[in-house]
This record gives structure tokens, C-alpha cells and sequence, in this order.
């Protein structure tokens, strides 16, 4: 009961965010893996971006992963 309450609570908030059709420029991270996902790294490049009005795309980590082992 707990958690279906949880979850019905969950989805309220995310329907609650408002949505907006404003397109935003998107700005690929890339790099070695250390300055894609420590902030302090990359001199916090993901806040500045947003701060800027683009959209920052951080590549997963299973991504480097699967990329590492295959």
C-alpha cells in the first residue's frame, strides 16, 4: 500500500512540471570520462550551458562501459 502510494504521488509531481514547446540548442559533453562526469572537472560546463539556454547531453555511463568491454 505504501508503495503504490509513493508511486501514485511520484507520478503527480511529474505532472506537475510544466512542459514547454521552446526548443533549446543541444551541447554534446565529450571527452575522457573524468571531465564528461565530475562537475568540478569540467568546470561545472553543465551548469554554464544551462545557464546559457542550451541543453547539456552527458552520454551515459553504461555507454562507456559497454564501450570499454566490447
Amino acid at each position: 500500500a505504501t508503495f503504490n502510494k509513493m508511486c501514485r504521488q511520484i507520478i503527480a509531481d511529474f505532472d506537475a512540471i510544466p512542459i514547454t514547446n521552446e526548443v533549446k540548442p543541444r551541447v554534446g559533453i565529450v571527452g575522457e570520462i573524468l571531465v564528461k562526469f565530475a562537475p568540478a572537472a569540467n568546470n561545472y560546463l553543465v551548469d554554464l550551458l544551462e545557464s546559457e539556454g542550451a541543453e547539456a547531453v552527458v552520454p551515459d555511463l553504461v555507454d562507456f562501459m559497454l564501450y570499454c568491454f566490447y
